[in-house]
């Protein structure tokens, strides 16, 4: 049986109508009453709902990526394909949208699990799973999420953020020739910019003793916000500084300019590393940072802001650990103990040819 009900506060489809299908409660919305009744009618003499209740979650990721992803980044485009076509479709694809329910979720994600996938993928997929349902439910194609409320899986045994030592910190950046390079090396290990803030940091915002880092760059090179929306400033060491006074002004105004970041760790910073003898990843720079602010006895509050975390709960989480492990020697500061490493990593790599640059 279906019931029709008038919504004035939805000016647009103010016709509901609410009916039950297969034990399950349902609703769809109409613009006019006659819609309503008519679908009401259909509903009473069991007749099959209209197309858009017969959508497979295959065709619906289809048109969501189409219609909802014109607002995505790039890279969130990418990721959400890559999820939908490696685990979602071959799992779920074939099931309509008005079918899924909780334990189809939970039975597809087990089986993930038995394919395979780590739980940090299980879980990544879900959520891509729940943003696409969440749209279906916006758009009035379904009544709810069943990925809402859903318990995300434990990892287990989670990798610990390992900062790159300044030995090996330096140790890369001897082996560099080129001063780009070396001052990119210096801007994450040393000022904790992430990769995508690099390119679009501006001589403009290097200061006598301080960075403004206040925005980033997209994978397409747009320049948007930071990863946080907000603006940051950070303390320049004499040897970021040393590198900084290295290099070339740009007609542009930029620090370093544009970078293909995926690039440049694989045709300059894997072999660098390669020849240090370490595999750390270029990421592993920031938490060097994030490493030095601690040993120097900095609070959780302000690590959080010289990092352009979010809340300083986040900083705990991902560098707690690193409240007991310290980089420093005594009470040595963190500019004293970059000038040492420095210094012993030129002594070393005295003996060493440096790297030929890359073409760019």
């Amino acid at each position: 049986m279906a019931s029709i009900i008038r919504e004035r506060h939805r000016p647009l489809k103010p016709w509901r109508v609410d009916y039950s299908e297969r034990g399950n409660r349902r609703t769809r919305r109409f613009a006019t009453r006659k819609e309503a009744q008519a679908f009401a009618g259909d509903v009473a003499q069991g007749k099959r709902q209209s197309s858009a209740e017969r959508i497979t979650l295959e065709r619906w990721l289809g048109q969501w990526v189409t219609t909802h992803g014109i607002e995505w980044e790039p890279r969130t485009r990418r990721d959400r394909g890559r999820y939908a076509d490696n685990w979602i479709v071959p799992g779920l694809g074939k099931m309509l949208l008005r079918d899924l329910s909780r334990r189809d979720i939970r039975a597809w994600r087990a089986e993930m699990l038995a394919r395979g996938a780590t739980p940090y993928v299980a879980n990544a997929a879900v959520r891509v799973l729940s943003a696409a349902l969440g749209d279906a439910v916006h758009d009035e194609l379904i009544v709810g999420n069943p990925c809402r409320g859903l318990e995300p899986l434990k990892r287990q045994g989670v990798q610990r953020r390992e900062p790159a030592t300044l030995a090996e910190v330096e140790g890369i950046r001897a082996v560099l020739e080129r001063p780009r390079d070396r001052a990119m090396v210096a801007l994450m290990a040393y000022a904790g910019l992430r990769p995508s803030e690099r390119p679009s940091l501006r001589w403009a915002d290097v200061r006598a003793a301080t960075l403004v880092i206040r925005s980033a760059t997209a994978s397409d090179g747009r320049e948007k916000g930071t990863k946080t929306e907000g603006t940051r400033t950070v303390p320049i060491i004499p040897a970021l500084a040393e590198d900084l006074e290295a290099l070339e002004r740009r007609d542009d105004g930029l620090v370093v300019g544009p970078v293909d970041h995926d690039n440049w760790s694989m045709r300059v910073w894997r072999p660098a590393r390669e020849r240090v003898g370490c595999t750390r990843t270029p990421y592993s720079l920031r938490h060097t940072f994030a490493s030095l602010l601690i040993a120097e006895g900095k609070s959780v509050h302000e690590v959080a802001r010289l990092l352009g975390h979010s809340t300083p709960a986040l900083t705990l989480s991902t560098y707690g650990h690193l409240f007991d492990e310290a980089q420093l020697a005594g009470d040595e500061s963190m500019a004293e103990a970059v000038a040492r490493a420095r210094h012993e990593a030129a002594s070393m790599s005295a003996t060493m040819r440096p790297m030929e640059p890359e073409g760019r």
